[in-house]
């Protein structure tokens, strides 16, 4: 194996071509997927740098910037199908630390022609959202925004 790209990891800035050389070594880094991500994302050639995120984020599940990422590029590269994917499968693993990145990002985008997409977006999320609620023994019960505890409603009056 030629083990020059290893050595040349973090002294100097990474080149796409020795990252290659690093996958060709150990396909299932993610660092190695991320910084592919990233250089690619630099170049604006925002369909490999999509799946570069992604494929770091499916071998680290709770990396919430590399799904974050994985969303905005495939955003910017109009692989628009592929949002609603990304979305579910990064919440399942990070859920509202995730989500709140994807909303900070919609508010910050300017007002468009068409708001549809935008619209249809945040419903989707909601409607992901609400999958992971829970009802309880025909108690309404609510997710806590710890990422994982659900709670009874009645309990939560009566702490208040």
């Amino acid at each position: 194996m030629n083990t020059y790209a290893l050595k040349n990891i973090g002294k100097k800035p990474v080149s796409k071509n020795d990252l290659i050389d690093v996958l060709l070594i150990d396909a299932l880094s993610p660092l190695v997927w991320y910084n592919l991500g990233d250089i690619f994302a630099r170049e604006k050639n925002y369909e490999d740098s999509m799946y570069g995120f992604l494929i770091c984020a499916l071998m680290n599940r709770t990396d919430t910037e590399a799904w974050f990422n994985s969303f905005i590029t495939a955003w910017n590269s109009n692989n628009l199908h592929l949002i609603e994917p990304i979305i579910q499968v990064g919440y399942r693993f990070n859920k509202e630390k995730y989500i709140t990145l994807i909303y900070d990002f919609l508010d910050d985008l300017p007002t468009m022609p068409d708001n549809t997409l935008i619209s249809d977006l945040y419903d989707f999320i909601e409607s992901i959202t609400n999958k992971e609620n829970k009802n309880n023994n025909g108690k309404p019960t609510v997710r806590i925004f710890d990422n994982e505890k659900f709670q009874n409603i009645e309990d939560l009056v009566k702490e208040t």
